[in-house]
């Protein structure tokens, strides 16, 4: 289970650094079915637990 409350953004360089990426709720949840598609595991399982 994970709870994601806003966004984190990834900064190349720590001091004035630029935009590298970054992580929400809907892109945690991409990488939660790519992992379940290559575990062989039922996508539909997983999504039937959001509204």
């Amino acid at each position: 289970m994970f709870i994601v409350e806003g966004r984190l953004i990834y900064l190349d360089n720590p001091v004035n650094g630029g935009f590298a990426a970054y992580e929400d709720g809907f892109s945690l949840l991409e990488v939660c079915r790519n992992y379940y598609r290559e575990a062989g595991l039922d996508v539909q399982q997983l999504d039937a637990l959001f509204r």
